[in-house]
């Protein structure tokens, strides 16, 4: 690993005074809770946060929608079909409507699991709250169903982070590059992570690794959160030589975490922080 990576790492990991960082070794990777632990839990849930907690994650990923009347709502799909049962868009309901919802619905009409209890759709701002220090927040910030951002959304998820004072334990994320770029400019302070996937890569000739990474330099982001399908030993190495951390997504199983691991990623995210947090990480 370069120094450059070494020192990025160092700052990423600086915490208020008196803080310590998560992790003292950088070859182990951070588990990260996809949506808390979508592999068990009713996703993006507080049973699901609690649960990747109580397991020892490094962090939760979770995805940020805005409601009818402008609030920030923690749901990963646009639509509520998947999740709730509801076949109507975020961005029509408003947050008095979304708490009405039960976001446990469908996991539990599809899960041997009894005892999960209906769940709210819950809020930004409720989901900072629920994940303590130094506990990551990886923030995806998601488009309206039509790919379109939502009008706003940067300046409101900053703000709640920073009223929480969250921004040096926060990695805001996202697909879409414009929304990267808004939040670069409006939160310098506030790391941020691409995430990339088939139609990212499908734009660059076949392995061109320079081309792509001299693309991602160019966008000033931090971190790569790369599907799993597309992280070989040679795309890791170009990312760790140009400075940006690797990330690769999503890690179910210790024979991947192990695999990995030994190519030097910075993190994973796991439908399943119950498996990874029980690997050995050295």
């Amino acid at each position: 690993m370069t120094e450059e990576v070494q020192e990025s790492l160092h700052l990423f990991f600086k915490q208020s005074e008196g803080a310590a960082p998560m992790h003292s070794q950088h070859n182990r990777p951070l588990i990260i809770g996809h949506r808390g632990a979508v592999g068990v839990m009713p996703e993006n849930t507080q049973t699901a946060y609690n649960f990747a907690l109580e397991h020892g994650v490094d962090g939760i990923e979770f995805d940020v929608h805005l409601s009818q009347d402008g609030f920030p709502i923690v749901l990963h799909d646009s639509n509520l079909r998947r999740t709730v049962g509801l076949d109507q868009f975020v961005d029509e309901m408003t947050l008095a409507q979304l708490r009405q919802l039960d976001a446990a619905a469908i996991h539990r009409s599809h899960s041997s699991t009894t005892n999960i209890h209906s769940q709210l759709i819950p809020t930004l701002q409720e989901v900072i709250s629920w994940i303590p220090a130094p506990r990551l927040l990886c923030v995806e910030l998601k488009t309206r169903h039509d790919g379109v951002p939502y009008p706003g959304l940067e300046e409101i998820t900053v703000q709640a982070i920073r009223n929480a004072s969250a921004e040096n334990r926060t990695i805001l994320s996202s697909f879409n590059f414009a929304i990267l770029e808004k939040l670069r400019m409006i939160a310098p302070d506030i790391r941020r992570h691409a995430i990339i996937a088939t139609e990212y890569f499908s734009r660059f000739p076949t392995s061109d690794y320079a081309q792509i990474i001299d693309d991602l330099v160019s966008r000033q982001v931090d971190w790569v959160a790369v599907n799993k399908a597309f992280l070989t030993p040679s795309f890791v190495d170009a990312l760790h030589n140009r400075g940006l951390l690797a990330h690769a997504w999503v890690v179910n199983t210790v024979e991947e975490f192990t695999h990995f691991a030994a190519l030097g990623v910075f993190a994973v995210t796991t439908d399943r922080p119950d498996i990874l947090c029980a690997a050995p990480r050295t």
